[in-house]
Order: structure tokens, then C-alpha cells, then sequence
């Protein structure tokens, strides 16, 4: 028995933040295929994990544009090229041109945080800054003392004057 085959062409696949969520857009070559839940085996070109496994929800947007929008059972870590299933008397075959969010990397199952750390040129700014405080309070006490003596200098010459006359 002849099985028919589907082909969802130029897909574009859409990663989304924790990479076990994705949608797959493309074109069928068959406006009849109508299988609305997927268990879709993914070929990554990964070497830890070769092949993985999505649940896929699929959705016709218009007669021959598809949306399969699908949850993995693993985190994608790797370019998907194609996909496949095997229904009872079907076949899918999905070809992905390309893929768009975080799996371009192999290590990209690890939270990517912006670092918390202060840069180089921070610290170096409030080094600086607590310098030039430092500095300035040591000269308004040099400052103030420095004219509180003659300020007894001037005063005692003029109790000096005053006292002679």
C-alpha cells in the first residue's frame, strides 16, 4: 500500500526562549492534508541529540501556508534541517530553510544573563570620584586651618597695636 506524502517546503522555524518551543511556517505541496495533531521527528545537526521528538499542533492559515506550532520533548540545541511522520496512511515531510532564535549555539540550554558586574570603566569612574572627595576635604581642612591661624595672627597684632598706643 502506496502512502501519500506531504511536503511543508520553505519552512521557517521559530525558536522561542526556553528552546523546547517552536513554530514551523511553510507552504504544502496539498491543499487536502488535514491531520490537526503531529508527532514530528526533528533531524538535528547536533552530535548529543541527533534526533528529538515535538508534539505540533498544525494550523492552515490559508490554502497551502501551514503553522505547525510545536513543543519538544528535549531543548534544541542545534540547526534543524527536517522533520518527519508517519500517520496511518500519510506521510509529512518538512524542509526547513531556515531558523530564526537562540539554538544557532550548542550550549544554548544555559540561561544567557546580561552579567550583573560592574565594567572596567565603572570602577575606574568611582575610584576617581572617591579620590577627588578624598582631595577636597583634605584641602578645605588644610584651607580652613590655614585661615583660622591667620586669622589669631592678625588679631593678636592688633590687640599688639592697640596695647602700644
Amino acid at each position: 500500500m502506496t502512502k501519500k506524502l506531504y511536503i511543508l517546503d520553505n519552512s521557517i522555524l521559530n525558536l522561542y526562549n526556553n528552546n523546547q518551543t517552536f513554530n514551523i511556517n511553510g507552504t504544502m505541496n496539498d491543499e487536502s492534508f488535514n491531520q490537526e495533531k503531529i508527532i514530528l521527528n526533528l533531524n538535528v545537526d547536533d552530535e548529543r541529540s541527533k534526533n528529538l521528538n515535538a508534539s505540533c499542533s498544525s494550523i492552515k492559515s490559508n490554502n497551502t501556508n501551514y503553522i505547525l506550532s510545536c513543543n519538544s520533548t528535549k531543548v534544541v540545541s542545534g540547526t534543524i534541517k527536517t522533520a518527519f511522520t508517519s500517520f496511518e496512511n500519510e506521510n509529512l515531510l518538512v524542509y526547513i530553510v531556515e531558523q530564526t532564535g537562540n539554538a544557532s549555539s550548542r550550549y544554548n540550554f544555559y540561561s544567557k544573563k546580561r552579567s550583573s558586574k560592574l565594567s572596567t570603566g565603572a570602577i575606574i569612574g568611582i575610584i576617581i570620584s572617591i579620590l577627588i572627595i578624598i582631595i577636597s576635604v583634605i584641602f578645605s581642612f588644610y584651607y580652613l586651618k590655614k585661615k583660622k591661624s591667620n586669622d589669631n595672627e592678625f588679631k593678636g597684632s592688633t590687640l599688639n597695636y592697640l596695647k602700644e598706643i
